[in-house]
This record gives C-alpha cells, sequence and structure tokens, in this order.
C-alpha cells in the first residue's frame, strides 16, 4: 500500500467490516460462484461507448460506401451531421450529469 499505515481506528473499522462481509453467505456464494463468460469483455465495452457514438460510426461508414452516388451521398451526409450534433449534445448533457454526481 501507498502511503501512510492505517491507524489502529481505521485498523477496528476495516476488521468490523472484513467481520460483516465474512458472514454474509449470500455474498460468498455469489464469489465463489462468479465467472466469466467469453462476452464479458466485449459488453462492459460497448457499455462505455455511448449508442450516439456507434450510431455516428455506422451512419459514416454508410456515408462512404455510398460516396459515388450523388443524392445518397447527400442524405447520408446530412444524417451523419445530424448524427453527429445529436452524439455532440449527448455528450455535453453526460458530462454534466457526471459533474452533478448523478
Amino acid at each position: 500500500m501507498d502511503g501512510p499505515d492505517l491507524s489502529w481506528r481505521e485498523r477496528r473499522i476495516l476488521r468490523q467490516i472484513e467481520l460483516g462481509l465474512g458472514q454474509d453467505a449470500d455474498l460468498e456464494l455469489r464469489l465463489r460462484t462468479m465467472r466469466l463468460g467469453r462476452l464479458d469483455g466485449l459488453r462492459r465495452a460497448l457499455r462505455r461507448v455511448p449508442l450516439c457514438a456507434l450510431l455516428l460510426v455506422a451512419v459514416c461508414a454508410v456515408g462512404l460506401a455510398t460516396a459515388g452516388v450523388p443524392a445518397a451521398a447527400v442524405a447520408v451526409r446530412v444524417v451523419c451531421g445530424a448524427a453527429a450534433a445529436v452524439a455532440v449534445l449527448a455528450l455535453v448533457r453526460s458530462t454534466r450529469r457526471a459533474r452533478r454526481g448523478r
């Protein structure tokens, strides 16, 4: 552990917490049987990426695929711009919520 050692009071509180957790049979069972599935890492990564960002990437990919068709390219670029605006607004909103502690 970095920093100074725990004080006597902190060690006593930590011991009480450990004793309380040691008596929790439900917690012990959950910890013993906990396994990570194959897709758990992917699910955690996708939870970190906002849905707006994934939507933006998908729309931009479609825009690149239809770059040769003028009417479709214009429509996709308009949608891409709108998706970018939504993504920026969602990002601003989520950072404001995080700062407030919600």
